[in-house]
């Protein structure tokens, strides 16, 4: 009997161990499922879709408790209401919301599955046209750990957890509803915070830390933010010390107070230098900075830190719209003692042209592009007449 050259092709047994061996390793490399995110005014957006249909842009939204979506998408969808209940705010403030299954979602290649979310008049607390139509919390995403880098606009989706906190930079939820939270220190007090992609601030905190924080100056009003259900008056001032988030080091922070009975909140200009991953069914997260925001620094002797380097917020000019979309922008309302209505501009006026573009020539990403930069020249019409109005940012 003619013998097998077991060295020239090896065992079978062998073969099959080796290719288990390869997918494997091929595994254990696979990069997790990566999608863009899109942006509304600062907030990240993605592109949901809703049992087959879609996609559909919605708000990331980190500080949700539950996803929300506008009626007129309940509709358009025919989704059946399963109860009704309320949704509010801290600030104080409620609307009516229905409540809804969102059945065999995804955001691109991430299956999500079913959801819980809730039906609300989305387009009158964000805008109409081609504003969002939902908002996606963030514990959506229950398996694995999701990865959020805003300044590279992009999220990913892996399998593993994260482990077990530190306090250095893993950190657990600290929040009692189970939102993304963190404990910061300012000179030995502690805040829970939590995450929230929905606020334009850096740091925001209760009006009552005021009292005992080491500010450089007494907080001032700084404008109205429009919430679910309310409005609320925002004071601002600056640290005059560091503040610390684990290992994370902030400059003298310009802090934003706010009466609320809630918890403060890391908003969309610290987050949009950094990298989050959450790992809700553990309830911890990292924080790091991205590369557009991290600088290390050490003193002879000292243990290395990861330090922020923050703007003192930035400027804008305290106009408020009903949406960004349409033919025109209706003004709402303006803040006082911000660009907007040291330079003439009013709640009823309506802006017809931006930089010397009608306003409908210009897309979404146009128009608050123009609402960021200085000067803005704008056309408005006041009654019956046009006025040219130049607004510019301190």
């Amino acid at each position: 009997m003619k013998r097998r050259n077991t060295k020239a092709i090896g065992h079978p047994w062998a073969r099959i161990a080796g290719l288990l061996s390869m997918l494997v390793a091929t595994a254990a490399v696979a990069e997790p499922p990566t999608v863009p995110l899109g942006d509304f005014g600062g907030r990240p957006t993605v592109d949901l879709t809703i049992g087959g249909k879609g996609p559909y842009v919605f708000i990331l939204d980190t500080g949700a408790g539950v996803s929300v979506v506008d009626h007129g998408l309940r509709r358009e969808l025919g989704l059946v209401a399963l109860g009704r209940t309320e949704i509010g705010s801290p600030a104080g403030g409620t609307v009516p919301a229905e409540v809804l299954k969102l059945e065999n979602t995804a955001v691109g290649p991430i299956e999500l599955g079913d959801i819980d979310a809730l039906a609300i008049d989305l387009a009158g607390v964000i805008g109409g046209g081609d504003a969002p139509i939902g908002v996606l919390a963030t514990n959506a995403f229950t398996r694995g750990s999701l990865t959020v880098d805003f300044s590279a606009r992009r999220l990913s989706l892996a399998s593993e957890s994260l482990p077990p906190a530190n306090g250095v930079d893993v950190f657990d939820y600290c929040s009692a509803g189970g939102k993304p939270s963190l404990t910061l220190e300012v000179e030995g007090e502690r805040f829970c915070v939590n995450l929230d992609t929905g606020s334009p601030a850096l740091i925001s905190l209760p009006l009552a830390a005021a009292e005992s924080l080491p500010l450089a100056s007494p907080p001032s009003v700084r404008g109205q933010a429009r919430l679910v259900g309310a409005e609320a008056t925002l004071w601002s001032a600056p640290l005059e010390v560091d503040l610390r988030i684990g290992d994370i080091v902030l400059h003298r922070p310009e802090l934003t107070f706010m009466e609320t009975k809630g918890d403060g909140n890391l908003g969309q200009m610290l987050l949009r230098n950094m990298i989050l991953t959450l790992d809700h069914a553990n309830s911890r997260l990292t924080l790091y900075p991205g590369e557009s925001g991290a600088a290390s620094e050490s003193a002879a002797g000292e243990t290395p830190r990861r330090r922020m380097i923050v703007s003192k917020g930035q400027k804008r000019y305290g106009a408020r719209f009903g949406g960004i979309g349409g033919d025109e922008l209706p003004v709402l309302g303006v803040d006082d003692g911000l660009p907007a209505a040291t330079c003439g501009l009013r709640a009823g006026d309506v802006i017809l042209a931006m930089n010397g573009r009608p306003v409908p020539e210009l897309s979404r990403d146009e128009r608050f592009s123009a609402l960021r930069g200085s000067p803005l020249e704008l056309r408005v019409r006041r009654g019956e007449r046009e006025i040219d109005l130049t607004l510019r940012l301190d």
